[in-house]
């Protein structure tokens, strides 16, 4: 087979994990129904990712890849911008969150993509939540270093309550915008990125200042 075609099998087993995970979540989602759904034999989803949690890791790798090289890239140009020193607190929340609800808004098939996501960051299996862990432990450290350096008299453990703040903020709002909409009566849209944006650094910019506690 040639390096083309084993990249076209792949990407179709990957393309089924993804729809067949986002329809049932992770437990319920067999591998034989995988297969079936890519039309490939059993054998060919071992040969290429293992496992099960080995195929989960490549569809969440996949999923995220783009997400994480723009906020890293995003950090990285802050850095420049201000001489590798003191970044204003707005600066570093819009570099972590833009990209996210930009990834969101321009994803191919965005109901399907959605619904995974949802399906994933709610799963209760350990194994899931520890992959989806160390698919992000870099953005993570990247994002809690920048804070520290611009948030001093924050302590490390404050500074993590408002990461995981942000992620929980984003992850509800990306993954329940008709909830949204519906319990709102419609006030909040959240698909309108530049609001969501500027609502989001309304409440967290003072959230982060507040626990900078330099006396």
């Amino acid at each position: 087979m040639t390096d083309e075609a084993e990249h076209s099998v792949k990407n179709k087993i990957l393309d089924a994990a993804e729809y067949t995970f986002a329809e049932l979540g992770f437990n319920a989602a067999s591998i034989r129904k995988i297969a079936a759904e890519a039309n490939v034999n059993l054998t060919a989803i071992y040969y290429y990712f293992q496992s099960k949690e080995g195929l989960v890791q490549a569809v969440l790798e996949r999923r995220f890849a783009k997400l994480k090289n723009e906020q890293i890239k995003n950090l990285n140009e802050l850095y420049q911008k201000f001489n590798n020193s003191f970044i204003p607190i707005e600066a570093i929340l819009e570099a972590m969150i833009l990209p996210a609800l930009k990834h969101a808004a321009q994803a191919e098939n965005k109901e399907l993509s959605m619904r995974l996501i949802g399906r994933f960051v709610n799963e209760p299996d350990r194994t899931i939540q520890e992959i989806l862990t160390s698919i992000f432990k870099d953005v993570r450290v990247a994002f809690l270093n920048a804070f520290k350096k611009s948030l001093p008299g924050a302590s490390e453990e404050d500074l993590l309550w408002g990461i995981e703040f942000i992620w929980g903020a984003l992850s509800f709002i990306l993954c329940n915008p008709s909830k949204i909409e519906v319990m709102t009566g419609g006030l909040c849209n959240p698909s309108d990125t530049d609001t969501v944006l500027s609502k989001l650094k309304q409440y967290f910019v003072p959230g982060f200042k507040a626990i900078n506690k330099t006396s």
